[in-house]
């Protein structure tokens, strides 16, 4: 028997997570399964990336948004880890 790929979503973020370039990675209620940030030196390493973690048993799609500028890079409040905080991903849409 098959697992189904909702089923594998534990296996695929603990494959990812030893992955050097990962910095960080959530389960979602979104979209998408998973969120993961990475760092890579260039275009070529990125693509790598995407294609190592395509082929990984459960994975059935991926979408790339690139960073063109980093306006706050920075570790949260320590105070916020503590048990019961959580943490968000929230999409901006500017209008002219």
């Amino acid at each position: 028997m098959c697992e189904r790929p909702a089923t594998l979503i534990e296996k695929v973020a603990k494959k990812i997570s030893t992955m050097p370039e990962v910095s960080f990675l959530a389960g979602t209620s979104g979209d998408h399964d998973l969120e993961v940030d990475v760092m890579c030196r260039n275009n070529e390493h990125l693509v790598d990336f995407i294609n190592r973690i395509s082929k990984l048993a459960g994975v059935n799609q991926t979408k790339t948004t690139l960073y063109f500028k980093v306006y706050k890079y920075a570790q949260p409040e320590l105070t916020l880890l503590k048990s019961g905080s959580f943490s968000a991903s929230v999409e901006l849409f500017t209008v002219s």
